[in-house]
């Protein structure tokens, strides 16, 4: 068991998973710097600086949160596959990232391919343990992404 699937109060969130029940099922994976960056310029600003001034915050905060988590547990928090992209991006700021569950998030074979996609080398390089249970993995196409991401030296 990755995390205590249990409230402060021994409540039980098995069924839909702890993390979910608090952001009722919808939260955002991690994004890096540069996806952010590429976000915010989307939006207005009444003064243009302050978009350099948002970007710098969240590359401090990402570079801080990331680079010190130890756990990262996603269990059933639904995801699509740009947020599973977004995630497999995130893993390379990781450094020291043991373990990350991503079970019952809803990744299928399109979403596995595309958090393989975005893996690169070194990402997460202490990470100890992956869950991909739960979700609906049957075909190749995912497991061949993840396997070929394993081989240009993605995870350890």
């Amino acid at each position: 068991r990755l995390a205590d699937p249990t409230g402060p109060q021994g409540e039980h969130y098995a069924d839909e998973g702890f993390l979910a029940t608090l952001v009722k099922g919808v939260r955002e994976a991690p994004m890096t710097p540069e996806d952010f960056s590429t976000l915010i310029k989307e939006k207005a600003f009444s003064v243009q600086s302050d978009e350099e001034t948002v970007a710098k915050l969240h590359k401090t905060f990402a570079e801080t949160v990331l680079g010190s988590m130890e756990t990262g547990s996603y269990h059933k928090i639904k995801w699509e596959p740009r947020q599973l992209k977004s995630m497999g991006a995130a893993l390379r700021l990781c450094h020291k990232l043991k373990s990350l569950a991503l079970g019952g998030c809803g990744m299928n074979e399109t979403g596995l391919a595309a958090f393989a996609s975005a893996l690169q080398a070194n990402a997460a390089p202490a990470l100890e343990t992956l869950v991909l249970s739960d979700n609906e993995l049957d075909g190749d196409q995912g497991w061949k992404a993840l396997g070929e991401a394993l081989q240009r030296g993605a995870l350890p």
